[in-house]
């Protein structure tokens, strides 16, 4: 039998959170993300692949139904949050 190539785990931390000027691991920015949700706090995040969200857990939960909606994300443009911010 073929044994099963390893998977290729980097140590590198390519992903990036605004909101505390942060960079994390990509296996950990989820639980960040969660620690940022259960404060309730907005964040900003940016991920290896460069895509760049806004998850605003400050707002009110709009469940419609059976439907749970963890959170609102929108992807944001990076250059326009920068002009925003200032």
């Amino acid at each position: 039998m073929a044994r099963a190539k390893a998977l290729n785990v980097t140590k590198d931390k390519n992903c990036y959170c605004h909101t505390c000027d942060k960079p994390f691991h990509y296996l950990g920015v989820a639980n960040h993300r969660l620690r940022h949700k259960n404060r309730k706090e907005d964040c900003w995040i940016t991920y290896t692949n460069g895509d760049t969200y806004a998850y605003k857990f400050s707002e009110p939960n709009k469940a419609i139904g059976n439907e749970p909606t963890d959170y609102q994300k929108e992807a944001v443009d990076p250059i326009r949050k920068v002009m925003l911010d200032k």
